[in-house]
């Protein structure tokens, strides 16, 4: 078997092209996780440690320098992304937006994006507000964050840029006095479960789509926090259905299950997949093809006999990798349930856009040296 690294694999095999950025549309960008009353923690207030996120659900390449963030309530207070201030959003890629830089008064943040208030002024552009305004509400009744498109949502008077109405594009709705959250959602961050479906305020009770986060992270002065700023949602259920698609598992059964969790995108850094019910304790073949490469799939029982009859990739003009490229960590299973989540390195340069790329695990039964393999995977690579 061949071993090579992923991006070994795409620069020297796929062309490279530019790609353009274009601006977001309805259905390209939503709110993924608002953090609305930071504490409990002394430091960490509302005008230092409330932070929100947001996530590239597209197959584009977005520039975000037309992008209006409006609160939900009152509504009339909101701030625009300075042409140039981001650099473009890759397929997949997460941005955080926050109200102070400062990590030793924010909650111990440091991977955020922008920072959006400014406690000494309010520039005439609107690209930031003052600490005051457009604080998430922690009352009862709720408040949100709301994504536009060219222009606020609600124009200001006097308007002296000349702003028109925006397009929404996402709206997040939430209520710290109720469910998920606990009392007044001191310290809770509130994820979205299913990137792709709506999460706003129902009556008067949040979205199903809403979770409080699980991940506890230790923030400025000793005390804790939940959520996950900048990173995957530790409730994410969303199943990329739009680029990602497995292989047929009711006509060739395997012994395990290969899921992308995200969109393969080549400027977003890296892509995180899991297997399940896999060998245990074993060590994991990743293997991976291109249509370009011409990799064919073949039912497994053709070529070992004896061997589940999951489709794979063509064995002979398939790579392989036995490590994260960016770690060199081993990739192994679970020793008890099978399972593992794995995260592979995706070059910065673009490779072909629309490329199909088929992947699949693949793990030797050490006493008889099987070859067992799973359904894999075939994910289309973003631009």
């Amino acid at each position: 078997m061949k071993s090579l690294a992923f991006s070994t694999l795409a620069i020297g095999i796929f062309a490279f092209a530019a790609n353009a950025q274009v601006a977001p549309a309805p259905g390209d960008l939503v709110v993924s996780e608002v953090m609305p009353n930071p504490g409990p923690d002394a430091c960490v207030t509302d005008n230092n440690g409330e932070y929100f996120e947001i996530t590239n659900i597209s197959c584009k390449i977005l520039d975000l320098g037309s992008l209006f963030i409006t609160d939900v309530t009152p509504g009339t207070t909101f701030f625009r992304v300075m042409p140039g201030a981001l650099p473009a959003m890759y397929p997949g890629q997460k941005y955080l937006f926050i109200r102070n830089g400062n990590t030793s008064l924010n909650g111990n943040i440091s991977n955020y994006n922008y920072v959006y208030a400014d406690v000494t002024l309010t520039p005439a552009d609107n690209s930031k507000v003052v600490s005051t305004t457009l604080n998430m509400g922690n009352s009862a009744g709720g408040d949100g964050i709301q994504l536009s498109v060219g222009g606020p949502l609600v124009l200001p008077s006097p308007n002296p840029n000349g702003y028109v109405l925006g397009t929404l594009l996402d709206k997040v709705q939430y209520d710290v006095t109720k469910a998920p959250f606990t009392s007044s959602g001191s310290g809770l961050a509130g994820e979205r479960k299913d990137l792709f479906a709506p999460t706003q305020l129902v009556g008067t009770a949040n979205s199903s789509n809403l979770a409080v986060s699980t991940t506890v992270n230790t923030s400025c002065t000793g005390n804790t926090y939940n959520g996950t700023p900048g990173l995957r949602n530790s409730t994410d259920t969303t199943t990329w259905s739009a680029v990602n698609t497995n292989y047929d598992s009711v006509n060739y059964p395997n012994t395990g299950v290969l899921k992308a969790l995200g969109p393969i995108s080549v400027g977003a850094g890296s892509i995180d997949f899991a297997a399940s019910n896999g060998p245990v304790g074993q060590t994991l073949y990743f293997g991976y093809a291109g249509s370009l490469g011409g990799a064919a799939e073949y039912p497994l029982s053709l070529l070992i006999p004896g061997n589940p009859g999951s489709i794979i990739i063509d064995l002979f003009t398939a790579s392989y990798i036995t490590a994260d490229p960016c770690t060199a960590t081993p990739y192994q299973f679970d020793p008890i349930t099978g399972a593992t989540n794995f995260n592979v390195c995706v070059p910065a340069d673009p490779t072909l856009p629309g490329e199909l790329f088929e992947l699949q695990w693949l793990a030797l039964d050490p006493n008889t040296f099987t070859l067992i393999c799973s359904n894999g995977v075939r994910a289309l690579i973003c631009p």
